[in-house]
């Protein structure tokens, strides 16, 4: 499903509206024409709601003749590649003349792990992703990418999807690497440590990509079970969401250069950093942090106190629930003999939805 609306003056995509860098002619809605994930205006093309490449010159396309010719045409799923009585497209991006153009070949990423994100509009039966290679009177691209390859002598020899390309033109054996990591939010690479700006589609390599500058790969750690969420020496790097897709990376200067920050509660100066799930929260307790004993004997890595709050350091919060929490009596709170639940004069405060129910 594709979800270009508009109420006559604005033109949304996924509900929200889509609004051209600047310098760049405003979105016309008047002039506005959608093709799957793919639309145009007068001044512009889009894809994905956003404006992609110029609709002027060359690059102007037709859309009473655009047609599919990439992707799996069977599952009605709006195509990587499109063409028009002139032209191939991309992406949303012009790619070349349509002169000479020919699939060469789509291979399906299905041996590698299938990326899906749930906010993805693509539709539930697209078996992406996958790779396509075509070629124009000129040119040979992989992914909408030219290589270098003389298409009139091209031929595959090897292929793994998404990975890389071994093939013969009449220069010899050439070897093309291509893809990206679209499954883990840091990349830490020999030489850099890249971060996902975009999460990708269904479709698998069309996640966005940046490197992190002034960092060694050898001190960046991400930190387990929250790939959003690392450290390098002395910063706190978190990614958090702007838009279902879209995220923004933030910087914090730790308080403390020698701590080592690991999933769940640490002690940071004075302060709790809880790492969890939902990204890294701050909280400035009331006197020094005590755990609570587990029926062996046991400290607790869940259940804790201050001089006035009861603490719940479990990775998972409801909705609703809270980290932190106010009891009467501080003295008689305490571990139930089961270890999964914390008795305190409110009642028992439950895992599972966070909240104290009567005792």
């Amino acid at each position: 499903q594709f979800y270009w609306l508009t109420d006559g003056q604005h033109i949304l995509w996924v509900g929200k509206i889509v609004q051209n860098p600047p310098g760049k002619p405003p979105v016309d809605a008047a002039t506005f024409r959608a093709y799957g994930r793919f639309a145009a205006d007068k001044d512009s093309l889009y894809f994905d709601g956003e404006r992609t490449d110029d609709n002027h010159g060359e690059k102007r396309v037709d859309i009473d003749s655009l047609q599919q010719v990439g992707g799996n045409i069977k599952l009605n799923d709006s195509g990587d590649v499109l063409k028009d009585r002139r032209n191939l497209y991309f992406q949303g991006r012009w790619l070349a003349s349509a002169q000479g153009y020919s699939i060469l070949g789509v291979k399906s990423w299905e041996q590698r792990n299938i990326l899906f994100s749930p906010t993805s509009c693509d539709t539930t039966s697209n078996p992406g992703p996958w790779d396509t290679i075509l070629r124009t009177a000129t040119q040979v691209f992989v992914n909408g990418v030219a290589i270098d390859a003389d298409p009139n002598s091209f031929h595959v020899v090897r292929w793994v999807a998404g990975v890389q390309l071994l093939y013969r033109d009449k220069a010899g054996v050439k070897r093309y690497y291509f893809g990206k990591d679209c499954l883990n939010t840091f990349n830490v690479q020999r030489d850099k440590v890249t971060w996902m700006t975009r999460e990708a589609s269904r479709r698998g390599d069309d996640c966005r990509i940046a490197t992190i500058p002034n960092v060694d790969p050898e001190y960046f750690h991400p930190i387990h079970y929250n790939w959003t969420v690392a450290q390098y020496k002395d910063l706190l790097y978190q990614v958090k969401y702007v838009s279902p897709v879209d995220r923004v990376l933030t910087i914090t200067r730790l308080p403390d250069p020698q701590v080592q920050l690991k999933a769940g509660a640490n002690l940071v100066g004075k302060q709790i950093y809880f790492i969890g799930d939902g990204g890294v929260q701050i909280i400035d307790p009331i006197g020094p942090l005590v755990w609570f004993k587990n029926p062996d004997g046991s400290f607790s890595d869940v259940f804790a106190h201050d001089d006035r709050y009861l603490y719940f350091f479990g990775d998972t919060l409801v909705d609703s629930g809270q980290r932190r929490n106010v009891t009467r009596t501080l003295d008689t709170a305490h571990i139930d003999k089961s270890g999964y639940y914390l008795v305190t004069e409110e009642g028992k405060y439950e895992v599972i939805n966070n909240a104290f129910t009567s005792r």
